[in-house]
């Protein structure tokens, strides 16, 4: 892991082995990096971390250190009859990205991923709602 320094107000934060940062208080959960196939790509889970924020802020927080990313919402999206709720931001021309995914009304779980093949153009849409 590096460290960087940031202005504005984004502060110190250290980014994941894959250059992605992580969002300032999170800690590091004890699981383990997974591979699993979606949507035809396959997703591999790096690292995770648990968050205290709402998915709202951490998401804000996310589309500033990330401004180049391609954010994708699933906000008001169902299935199956349940609310489908999570936020991810694809950085690196699809290959990798932050899911947030929100735990209860104060907390996230913030995954670190990487896509082979890449997710773009038409995949965007796809992804949402795909298992």
């Amino acid at each position: 892991m590096m460290n960087t320094l940031l202005t504005g107000t984004l502060a110190a934060m250290i980014l994941t082995t894959s250059g992605l940062p992580i969002y300032p208080g999170a800690t590091k959960s004890p699981a383990d990096p997974s591979t699993r196939e979606k949507c035809g790509h396959e997703v591999t889970t790096t690292a995770a971390y648990f968050a205290d924020g709402t998915l709202d802020a951490v998401n804000t927080w996310y589309r500033h250190a990330l401004p180049n990313g391609t954010p994708i919402s699933t906000a008001g999206l169902m299935k199956k009859g349940m609310s489908l709720q999570w936020d991810m931001i694809l950085t690196n021309g699809g290959s990798t990205g932050v899911v947030i995914v929100p735990v209860s009304s104060a907390q996230v779980v913030i995954t670190f991923a990487q896509y082979k093949p890449p997710i773009t153009g038409a995949d965007l849409e796809r992804f949402k709602t795909c298992n």
